[in-house]
């Protein structure tokens, strides 16, 4: 029996593992300016935005419900303005109804420079990564 069940739990991971594709880092652009640890947005420099490696339109490149990698800190976005030199990314508590995007997933929100790049977090089967540290779980013996 004991033999049954530890067949049937590899052959699930390894069938779950083939199915999710774990989509690279490839949206991101530049910070314009210094972004303070308690700042609601932040605008990125249009010019440097890039998707898949290639330029791109910074609204294009980030939206709304994507988490971001600043540094060490997780940024969940709730709006984009697109503006003719640079993108305001909206993600603190004054920009968005119920959603502080600052320090998101267990992170800790701090100041970053301008030039420091804003990458949109890898994906897995179409959910962010950080997404499943927000999760708590538990596993029920039966």
């Amino acid at each position: 029996m004991i033999r049954l069940i530890l067949i049937i739990f590899v052959a699930a991971t390894a069938f779950a593992q083939s199915q999710l594709a774990v989509v690279a880092n490839t949206r991101k652009g530049q910070l314009n300016g210094t972004c303070s640890a308690t700042a609601t947005t932040c605008q990125v420099t249009n010019s440097s935005c890039t998707k898949d490696g290639y330029r791109a339109s910074c609204d294009t490149v980030f939206a709304a419900g994507n988490v971001l990698m600043i540094e060490n800190e997780a940024v969940y976005v709730c709006g984009v303005v697109l503006g003719s030199v640079t993108t305001v990314l909206q993600f603190g508590v004054s920009a968005c109804q119920n959603a502080d995007g600052r320090g998101y997933s267990g992170t800790i929100a701090a100041v970053h420079q301008a030039s420091i790049v804003a990458s949109v977090a890898p994906v897995i089967g179409g959910i962010s990564i950080l997404s499943f540290g927000a999760c708590r779980c538990r596993v029920v013996h039966c």
